[in-house]
């Protein structure tokens, strides 16, 4: 039985090989356009704005992250409704090495989505919360708030010679 079913459904050499031939190139090009799909499924590539200019103030920024490294200080971070339609409020707490908190730091934090191009950030200034109100070493700031995510935030914030670098990812819902 198996005899005459493999006579039947036999191809003969001069179509089997072509065809076989023809089949992994196929292959060959099927995978080729999946990884090209694959590639662009988040939006392709980002070019970086202002890279040149990034890259030769990079020696700068290494040493000031390194210095910020080394003062110990650490970031919570979480979000909460803000006063606006389109806002959200962002909660830092700066503590040190001792877990004090830290007061007195003046600076700037950048909003952005994780799964944006960094070069889309939003850069708000930081409003310190009085002591009385909700604690030391707290500071507040609204961002504009475009749906649910993971966003993250970059703190740059300096009180008298000591600068303060740092970033947290933060779900917002």
């Amino acid at each position: 039985m198996f005899d005459r079913l493999r006579r039947r459904f036999a191809l003969p050499p001069h179509v089997a090989w072509p065809a076989l031939i023809v089949v992994l190139l196929l292959m060959s090009v099927g995978v080729s356009i999946a990884a090209v799909i694959a590639a662009n499924s988040d939006g392709g590539a980002k070019p970086v704005d202002e890279y040149y200019a990034k890259a030769a103030d990079y020696d700068r920024l290494a040493v000031a992250q390194r210095t910020s490294d080394a003062l110990g200080w650490t970031l919570g971070a979480a979000s909460a409704p803000g006063p606006l339609a389109g806002l959200r409020e962002a909660v830092l707490v700066v503590r040190d090495r001792a877990g004090k908190p830290v007061d007195g730091l003046a600076g700037t934090l950048s909003v952005n989505r994780a799964d944006e191009n960094e070069n889309k950030d939003e850069t708000v200034p930081l409003a310190h919360v009085p002591v009385a109100a909700a604690g030391a070493g707290r500071y507040t700031t609204s961002f504009p708030f475009d749906g649910a995510g993971v966003y993250v935030f970059a703190l740059d914030a300096a009180r008298g010679q000591e600068r303060f670098l740092t970033t947290a990812r933060v779900a917002v819902r």
